[in-house]
């Protein structure tokens, strides 16, 4: 009974978390809080600042793709 009791209260956590980066995406959208200042598109910077792990690693593939091109390699 309680691992059952354990598991809904987890479940409830992650469903507010996912919830609350839902609502959080569209405030990075101005450019604000942008941890990298030559990043200047939108989408960009959102996907930078975002916290999740699939985001992070997306936002690096992105910067290396970034910084090759400026480096005309």
């Amino acid at each position: 009974m309680a691992v059952a009791m354990a598991l809904e209260e987890q479940g409830r956590r992650v469903n507010k978390r996912n919830h609350n980066l839902r609502q959080n995406q569209g405030k990075n959208r101005a450019g604000k809080n942008c941890s990298l200042i030559f990043i200047t598109q939108d989408y960009y910077c959102h996907n930078y600042n975002a916290k999740n792990i699939e985001g992070r690693i997306f936002s690096l593939i992105l910067l290396l793709k970034l910084t090759l091109k400026s480096l005309k390699v």
